[in-house]
């Protein structure tokens, strides 16, 4: 008789996926409640057993391997799917339905309600990252037309990545080029790196720009092979410049700080908003995360309308 309880249990679960706040609360409410159920579906077998066996000649050994009840199967299902839906409708989470044994009658429909917002939640967020991670174009960007002019007296860094090798002898390695700063891709290595803490990237945008924003990309904590990110640029400035020899002019956008967290893209919008068109941005990197030796900068993005385009409007 245990055997054939336990097998029915297993053979159809619901699974309920809720908030992590009140998990246990419903986790725990909803065990009560099936193990009431299977108690009393255990009383009402004994029950039918011993009468069938009273009635006929049947051993009850063979009376065990027959199935239960298709009536208390069914009476079983839908008070056990009837409480966690209940449940699902007060706390707003979700029922996922697994599809039943062939031998198990087909159970109510799931509730979708509220399925839907999550749904364009989820396709949003994989368009965005499908959007260059952002959703914002890239005036910056090396393929559009973005180019870097200068890096001042930035040191470029001994720091070697990726090498090719035959027999241990160094054959090609990549250039440490602060083009790097405006081309996709982040992974471990591919970097402009520079030496200390401090450095400079003079950028003419794809066209003169109004901008309003910027994102600052460092590779991703998850896939480094130190397991840190101490090279990563901590805080920077970025200023406007109507011509890059004349850095006396220079508009200052604002001041920021990367941060040392999950998320290895972050958008900074402008602290100070210009009506100019600048056709040059300036980085400014103040400071890293504790690296002493170099700092890394995988991708800067520069996010704004382009001239070109308000005129195209007007």
């Amino acid at each position: 008789m245990p055997e054939i309880l336990e097998n029915f249990a297993g053979a159809w679960q619901p699974k309920i996926i809720v908030p992590e706040v009140a998990f246990s609360e419903l986790e725990e409410k909803l065990n009560v409640k099936i193990e009431e159920r299977m108690v009393r579906l255990e009383e009402v077998f004994n029950e039918r057993l011993a009468a069938v066996v009273a009635e006929s000649s049947l051993s009850a050994s063979k009376l065990q391997q027959q199935p239960i009840s298709e009536a208390i199967l069914n009476e079983f299902k839908r008070d056990v799917f009837s409480y966690a839906t209940d449940l699902v409708n007060k706390k707003e989470c979700t029922v996922v339905c697994p599809s039943p044994p062939p031998s198990v009658m087909s159970i109510p429909a799931c509730d979708r309600s509220g399925c839907d917002d999550m749904d364009m939640l989820v396709a949003a967020a994989i368009n965005k990252y499908d959007a260059d991670k952002t959703g914002k174009p890239d005036l910056a960007l090396e393929s559009a037309g973005g180019s870097i002019v200068s890096t001042r007296c930035t040191k470029k860094s001994d720091y070697v990545g990726s090498m090719l090798t035959i027999w241990n002898i160094p054959i090609w390695y990549p250039s440490n080029n602060p083009r790097k700063a405006i081309q996709p891709g982040t992974m471990p290595g591919d970097c402009w790196s520079f030496d200390g803490a401090e450095g400079y990237l003079v950028i003419k945008l794809v066209g003169p720009t109004r901008v309003t924003g910027f994102t600052l990309e460092h590779l991703s904590k998850a896939i480094s092979p130190l397991g840190h990110i101490k090279s990563a640029p901590r805080r920077f400035q970025v200023v406007g410049l109507l011509d890059y020899n004349n850095p006396s002019a220079e508009f200052l956008f604002g001041e920021y700080e990367y941060l040392d967290n999950e998320n290895p893209v972050q958008y900074f919008q402008v602290q100070n908003s210009a009506e100019t068109f600048y056709p040059y941005v300036e980085l400014k990197i103040l400071s890293n995360h504790g690296s002493i030796e170099f700092t890394c900068l995988y991708r800067f993005r520069v996010h704004g309308y382009l001239e070109s385009w308000t005129k195209l409007l007007s």
